[in-house]
């Protein structure tokens, strides 16, 4: 839903707020995570852990006749489709969105189209693809590590168990201001050099938390910046995911990124429990997932030097 949410919020953004609108769009995220955390604590202890799970589907549920209510579908589909009434429907968005309406749809590019779903892999795109791949893959491991292990890892180093949740709660909220800020900044200065420099900065915060997250007021100090810097990081790469790829394999391109990303997401808890049960500390633990946020910042910059190729 996350990458089909961004091609959309993409097609219907004008480049110079791109980059805001899909940041904006993402800090549903953590407003989300926030919420949950929060709400789950009173939905266990009245219905026990499979609350959450019934709370949640009914959630889903809810939002579908709002997004067949509200969510636009996507011109470039309803132009190459060509669905019963598409014509009808492309000039109803587009006086949604104040632009003339047509005649005509124009004759889709189809063999162009599927020239360029080969590229993806491994034509013209195909370094771009692989440049994206592992930013996303390298964010989402040291994302998920933090959002994973930081409440456990946080009682381990002496806080209470009710702050431990607080530090993931404020890891959230660190989140929806760094979505927020990124965009701004990027929509400003232009979003390949903001997100590898907040990707860097990132890596920084993490590994200081793991050596320094011990008191309390640092704890949840640090775990505001680092909410902030890691949840702008993956915005961030959101927010450049759909000028990487044309309208034609968007949505393609979109997935398959976000996929090899979930890979790093999969691996990352999995490892680090490893490491811990094998006598890491938790300190160590965060230095060694702090650099996959610099081999991101990396990617991300060598992409930005594809882009001007």
């Amino acid at each position: 839903m996350l990458p089909s949410l961004a091609t959309v919020v993409a097609e219907y953004s004008s480049a110079r707020r791109r980059e805001l609108s899909i940041s904006v769009m993402s800090t549903g995220y953590p407003i989300g995570a926030t919420l949950g955390g929060l709400g789950a604590v009173f939905v266990v202890g009245s219905f026990g852990w499979r609350g959450i799970f019934v709370l949640g589907g009914l959630l889903s549920l809810a939002m579908i006749p709002v997004a067949i209510w509200r969510l636009p579908e996507s011109l470039a589909f309803l132009a190459t489709r060509r669905p019963q009434g598409a014509l009808e429907r492309i000039n109803l968005l587009l006086r949604r969105v104040g632009r003339q309406e047509i005649d005509q749809i124009p004759e889709p590019r189809i063999a162009q189209a599927r020239a360029r779903v080969r590229d993806v892999v491994w034509g013209r795109l195909g370094a771009h693809s692989t440049a994206l791949w592992s930013a996303f893959f390298c964010v989402m491991m040291s994302f998920y590590f933090v959002l994973s292990w930081t409440p456990k890892l946080l009682v381990d180093a002496g806080l209470r168990a009710e702050e431990g949740i607080s530090g993931g709660v404020l890891l959230n909220l660190g989140g929806i201001a760094g979505a927020l800020g990124l965009g701004l900044l990027a929509a400003r200065v232009g979003p390949f050099r903001i997100v590898a420099l907040t990707m860097g900065a990132g890596a920084v915060a993490v590994a200081l938390f793991g050596l320094f997250a011990h008191g309390i007021a640092l704890a949840m100090t640090l775990a505001l910046v680092v909410g902030y810097l890691i949840f702008g990081s993956m915005v961030g790469l959101y927010s450049i995911m759909p000028s990487v790829y044309p309208t034609e394999v968007r949505n393609t391109g979109a997935g398959l990124s976000v996929g090899v990303g979930r890979v790093g997401a999969i691996v990352s808890p999995f490892v680090a429990g490893v490491l811990l049960e094998s006598g890491w500390s938790g300190s160590s633990t965060y230095v060694l997932f702090a650099l996959p946020l610099l081999l991101a910042g990396a990617a991300t910059l060598f992409l930005e030097r594809l882009r001007k190729r």
